[in-house]
This record gives structure tokens, C-alpha cells and sequence, in this order.
């Protein structure tokens, strides 16, 4: 309960999913009843950075299988939307104070075959870019 501020800048999307898991577990059971935590998260395809050709959400046309191929050590994209963070800080035992997100545009998302994986993902929640989360220890 000793640590007040922990902070990440596009890290969350490069750490899979149950390792991200223990990671929120330690921050809360480090933290202060008071402590804050912000992330800034990419969730864009990382390879559209650089290949204007591609959307920021090419990568959800593939399966995980066929992503495997492409993701790597070094650019590992773990692909989580934002829906799935907001699950993570949950139970990890945080509650959300602020959420300030980026998106594309609805044409975007349709404009691609979005992979059988995705499909239970909402519109909204798939067109998510980008997101700065605050949040604070869930007090009981």
C-alpha cells in the first residue's frame, strides 16, 4: 500500500492478456488507498503507423491463428479492445474515473471483414484508437 502514481504510455497493448492481468493485481496490491493509475493505451494496429495502405484496424481481419504469423517478439500487438481493459482494471479492483478515447470512423470498421473473434465486440467498442484511463483502488 505504498506506491500513490503508477503510469504506462502505449505499453498495455504489447503485454498479453493474463500477464496484463498480474500486472494490475500487483498495482493494486502495491497501492495506496489513494493512489492514482493512468494509462495511455494504443489499440490500433501498430503496422498502420508506417503502411499508410492499411487502417488502424487491419489487424482485426485475422484470426489468431493467422495473426500469429504475423505478430512477433519484437511488435508483439496483443489486439484487447477497449472493453476488455475496462474488464481488466475491474478485476484487478479498479474503478475507472476518466476515459478519454479516440476513434475512426464507422466506415473504417465496415469497410473491413472483421474476424469470427471480434464479432461480439460492439461497433463502438472496436472503433476505440486509442484511450487515456485514470483509475483509482475500488473501495468496498
Amino acid at each position: 500500500g505504498l506506491v500513490d502514481y503508477c503510469f504506462s504510455t502505449v505499453t498495455f497493448e504489447h503485454i498479453p492478456r493474463d500477464v496484463l492481468q498480474a500486472i494490475l493485481q500487483e498495482f493494486r496490491r502495491v497501492a495506496s488507498p489513494t493512489a492514482v493509475m493512468t494509462h495511455f493505451i494504443d489499440l490500433s494496429d501498430h503496422y498502420s503507423h508506417f503502411d499508410r495502405s492499411i487502417t488502424p484496424y487491419h489487424f482485426l481481419r485475422f484470426s489468431g491463428r493467422t495473426w500469429r504469423l504475423f505478430n512477433n517478439r519484437l511488435l508483439f500487438q496483443n489486439r484487447l479492445r477497449i472493453s476488455d481493459y475496462r474488464q481488466l482494471h475491474e478485476h484487478a479492483g479498479f474503478e475507472i474515473l476518466s476515459e478519454v478515447n479516440t476513434t475512426g470512423t464507422a466506415a473504417q470498421i465496415a469497410a473491413i471483414r472483421i474476424a469470427p473473434e471480434f464479432s461480439h465486440y460492439s461497433p463502438a467498442d472496436l472503433r476505440v484508437t486509442s484511450s487515456m484511463m485514470v483509475s483509482r483502488p475500488r473501495h468496498s
